[in-house]
């Protein structure tokens, strides 16, 4: 009696060691929600997405040649920034503040924040920090009302906020140490979330007329600040992702291509798949050439193989 007393103790002591292991196991992979993004990231054999995501800000990660940046979506890290190697492994936590969306150049990070109050609670204060890996250190380098959208063209930091009203959006430029701010365009009016794109010197948005209900994609030059509209679309779509060249969004269970020529001040739209799945679909992501969607899971799903839907 005494041995199988022992034996169901020495059992149960494996099997909680056993528990212990794999739950420790599964809460590290949770912490950065590596069963899903990081062993898609890693699986990609991708070298470096930094030109990528410079025009797809709302990626939730940026591959570089030696490490990936990350923005969990759950665990303890969740909306932190954090660095893994490029196996997936927690290398260090970059910031534990809440950032928006983030770009690595030359060594620094810069990243926006979700937004600061004042004691009062009235200004909605954004601000965008940059980190050098260097020094350590944190500065902040520029804020704005409601920013919307930042990301980097060679040795300028281009962004979108509200004005003091927040009635109109408009286009800001400065250096990357935040110094020679200065105004580069003023909407009449506001303009799509964080669909921005900078290629070349110009700047790609979606725009959106309240008064007469238009919609369109319109291209503004950040040297010369001449703005035209590029074409005009039927509905709001409010998933894009930018690849190759290439808009492709989602809009009422379609899916479009949208080609640009910046030459010309054109844009071509074509119809390249409907599908009643796509109303499930989160973001849009790219992975070499080919384009795939995740949803409110975060599985990924091919849906767009080089040029062939």
């Amino acid at each position: 009696m005494k041995i199988q007393i022992r034996v169901l103790i020495s059992f149960l002591v494996l099997a909680g060691s056993v528990t212990v292991i794999l739950l420790s196991s599964y809460g590290f992979r949770s912490w950065f929600n590596a069963s899903a993004v990081t062993d898609w990231i890693v699986s990609s054999e991708e070298k470096d997405t930094t030109d990528r995501h410079r025009q797809n800000m709302e990626e939730s990660y940026q591959i570089l040649p030696d490490h990936i940046l990350l923005k969990p979506e759950k665990g303890e890290h969740m909306s932190h920034l954090v660095r893994l190697d490029r196996y997936g492994k927690m290398e260090q936590v970059v910031t534990e503040r809440d950032v928006d969306s983030f770009l690595e150049i030359d060594q620094k990070v810069y990243y926006k924040i979700w937004k600061d109050y004042d004691e009062k609670w009235q200004n909605d204060i954004d601000t965008i920090y940059s980190y050098d890996y260097t020094t350590g250190k944190h500065t902040l380098v520029t804020e704005g009302t409601n920013i919307d959208w930042f990301s980097i063209y060679q040795d300028q930091l281009v962004y979108v906020c509200s004005d003091t009203s927040g009635c109109m959006d408009q286009v800001f430029s400065c250096q990357l140490n935040g110094q020679s701010k200065k105004k580069i365009y003023q909407f009449e009016g506001k303009l799509y979330g964080e669909q921005f794109v900078l290629t070349d010197d110009r700047m790609i948005l979606f725009y959106d007329t309240e008064d007469s209900y238009e919609s369109g994609i319109g291209m503004l030059s950040l040297q010369g600040n001449n703005y035209k509209c590029m074409l005009v679309l039927d509905g709001s779509p409010w998933k894009s992702f930018f690849l190759g060249q290439r808009f492709y969004i989602i809009d009422d269970n379609k899916l479009f291509q949208i080609a640009l020529d910046l030459q010309k001040g054109r844009a071509d739209k074509t119809l390249l798949s409907e599908n009643e799945d796509y109303e499930n679909i989160v973001f849009l992501c790219g992975r070499g050439d080919n384009l795939y969607s995740t949803n409110y899971d975060r599985e990924f799903a091919l849906i767009f193989e080089g040029g062939n839907p």
